[in-house]
């Protein structure tokens, strides 16, 4: 079974919302990722219902989720003992199904005391319920996350069937083995898991494709099938268990952003985040900063930003641990210390209380007489059990106040949380609901924005001057295109206080709004969920300057859908199709003329040394013998200074077609597309040094 990144094509997002994604993406590419919302959720939720585990449903499911856009995925891993393997399945695989291979009907027969724990094919009982945390039933984790409260409460409300043992079916091309409440596939592995993740790194990346992805690591004990009486004996071995982190290491080595990177980062800024292009750097405003006597800045609480770790360093995944059950507690979790970040060094759990219409009460991070950065401890926010407020399980619930309560935990600076099943339908049977929490995770951009035309009726039917940015009090704060050329207030930011803003002094067009701000601020654009909530609550309090909309520091202007921050900025995606004909044609040409007069050259020095060799000097030496007398010193080394000059025009000659030919700054990157670690990291360098 191959197991590729392979979403449904109704998965992928449309051109606007791939317009939306990147502007949102790259809007906020200086912030550090831990004050950056992103939507979360959880796999066993989204993919696995009524306890079903099957192997190629979660390689559909995933690459779905995938290509949606979530980036934050939580994943239940179970250790199952007696085969010694990471799985998905949260029941030990019988030993006839080691290695893939279904057992014999007689064994089957022979293992099953009931005939409701056998499977047929691929249909198992659509009336099992839907758990994923077996060791709920038996023995309550000393770390309890989210999810697990979560599914707790469903395990409450529901009543599991349960048989002694375990059975096998033969009538599918996959064998299927049940315990309990649980029915899963044998290729339900976690290697699929892997493989779908970095099959989906190496397609997106591009620039415009590439996104950070976390993905949080809960530790289970697998139900063990054959001791009915003790289904989670303590594990034998654990601490001789292979471990996670070089599970993943294996794959993603060139792509991961390690806990020992982030330390090493920390403590010499001049070598790390401040050593790169300042497009690159890290906002210092978000974090503490000491400065030694020796002028090495260093930091103890500061994160890098997605531009860094993403484009400069071309690292993708961050992997961090959730809950880890009490049986699992021998683990060598301190072997992934270096790749594997600490459970909750990735999230910061917000108690929150929202009404059932999806209004918070209590836990929101925004407070408009707030700014100070730090007493809003937004870092790593997320909430996933929201008191009072239940995610649409049922059919009959409609998901509106769902995807309210998600729009307002990220204007309130918190990423939500998915632990349950929207409307009890997974990613692969109703994937629009999942599609639906990533849209309505956007806090930029208002529904149907950013537009290409004003549209019918406008006065203006011309999209050339509609490429500028405004937000709109009407719409919520969001953002909305607007004619460069009308006249409006603009949004000032105060120098190094991200949530200080103020209006500018005096309407105008577009171009010239950044003279229009008052001293020691800028034209601004928010970069964050919470930088835009207290910027619309200024505009609320301003009415009559925020009155049909405030400027941004945002704008389309060089390329229509290109959205670039800087009033004269560039899009850093386009290369014009004329200029890179021409450069085509042009660049060869003058190359092949320099190839020849170094061709010329090299014969010339050849041809010199051939004809001083002909007129070496004959010697006679003793005995009557003729030989030849040595080159000269300074001969050899005339020679070796041409060979020098040659390669010193060479290595000017590529450097002059890299500088005058860059690459389209669409190219996916080499590096994904080589096997070799090696040759990996040196197209990656290639690929950084292009940028």
């Amino acid at each position: 079974m191959t197991s590729n990144y392979n979403p449904d094509p109704e998965a992928l997002p449309d051109p606007l919302w791939q317009t939306v994604y990147l502007s949102h993406r790259d809007v906020s590419s200086k912030v550090p990722i831990n004050f950056v919302t992103t939507p979360a959720i959880s796999l066993s939720a989204a993919c696995f219902r009524r306890g079903r585990y099957s192997g190629n449903d979660a390689i559909k499911c995933l690459s779905n989720l995938l290509g949606a856009g979530f980036q934050r995925i939580a994943i239940d891993v179970y250790w199952d003992d007696p085969r010694r393997a990471w799985t998905l399945c949260p029941i030990a695989a019988p030993s006839s199904t080691s290695n893939g291979t279904a057992a014999s009907p007689s064994a089957a027969s022979r293992t099953s005391t009931s005939a409701s724990a056998q499977v047929t094919g691929d249909a198992a009982s659509s009336s099992s319920p839907q758990s994923v945390d077996p060791s709920a039933n038996v023995e309550s984790s000393a770390v309890e996350s989210s999810s697990d409260r979560t599914l707790s409460r469903r395990q409450q409300a529901e009543d599991p069937s349960s048989t002694s043992s375990a059975a096998i079916s033969t009538s599918s091309d996959v064998p299927q083995y049940s315990f309990e409440s649980y029915t899963c596939t044998a290729n339900i592995d976690l290697a699929i898991l892997r493989d779908v993740l970095y099959d989906f790194v190496f397609r997106s990346a591009t620039t415009v494709d590439a996104h950070l992805l976390y993905v949080t690591l809960h530790l289970h004990l697998a139900l063990n099938s054959s001791n009915s009486s003790n289904p989670l004996p303590t594990p034998k071995n654990l601490l001789g268990a292979p471990t996670l982190g070089n599970f993943f290491q294996e794959s993603f080595s060139d792509y991961l952003y390690l806990p020992s990177q982030l330390e090493a980062d920390r403590r010499d800024l001049n070598a790390s985040w401040y050593s790169v292009s300042e497009k690159y750097q890290p906002d210092h405003s978000y974090f503490n900063e000491n400065i030694d006597q020796d002028g090495i800045h260093s930091t103890s609480d500061g994160w890098p930003c997605e531009a860094f770790v993403e484009v400069s360093r071309g690292r993708r995944l961050f992997l961090s641990w959730g809950s880890i059950d009490p049986k699992m507690q021998d683990y060598n979790a301190r072997a992934d210390e270096s790749i594997i970040f600490a459970t909750d060094y990735l999230d910061n759990v917000q108690n929150v209380t929202a009404s059932s219409s999806g209004d918070v009460r209590t836990g929101c991070l925004f407070d408009s007489d707030i700014r100070e950065l730090a007493k809003s401890n937004s870092s790593w926010a997320v909430s996933g059990d929201v008191d009072g407020f239940d995610f649409a399980e049922n059919e009959s619930t409609s998901s509106n106040s769902s995807l309210d309560l998600i729009s307002n935990l990220v204007a309130c600076g918190i990423s939500p949380m998915i632990n349950e099943t929207l409307q009890n339908s997974t990613a692969l049977e109703n994937l629009t609901l999942y599609a639906e929490v990533v849209h309505s995770a956007i806090w930029s951009w208002a529904p149907g924005e950013p537009r290409k035309s004003p549209g019918p009726g406008t006065g203006s039917p011309s999209s050339s001057d509609f490429r500028c940015a405004v937000m709109d009090t009407t719409l919520d704060g969001r953002w909305r295109v607007e004619s460069c050329s009308q006249r409006h207030y603009a949004a000032c930011q105060v120098t190094r206080q991200p949530y200080t803003f103020s209006i500018s002094t005096a309407p105008t067009i577009y171009t010239e709004s950044a003279s229009s701000c008052p001293p020691n601020t800028t034209l601004a654009v928010p970069r964050t969920a919470l930088e835009n909530a207290h910027l619309h609550s200024l505009a609320q309090s301003d009415t009559d300057r925020s009155t049909g909309g405030i400027w941004l520091n945002f704008n389309s202007i060089d390329v229509e859908a290109c959205w670039v921050t800087g009033v004269n900025a560039t899009c850093p995606y386009y290369v014009d199709e004329s200029e890179a004909r021409q450069k085509n044609v042009i660049i060869p040409t003058v190359a092949a003329i320099i190839v020849l007069v170094l061709t010329g050259l090299t014969l010339f020095v050849k041809c010199n040394a051939n004809r001083r060799g002909s007129r070496r000097r004959r010697r006679r030496g003793d005995g009557g013998w003729d030989y030849e007398g040595c080159v000269h010193r300074t001969t050899s080394l005339a020679s070796i200074d041409v060979r020098e000059y040659l390669l010193t025009i060479h290595f000017h000659l590529v450097a002059f077609l890299r500088e005058t030919h860059p690459p389209a700054r669409t190219t996916p990157f080499p590096c994904v597309k080589r096997k070799s670690a090696l040759r990996r990291e040196a197209a990656r360098v290639t690929c950084r040094a292009a940028l």
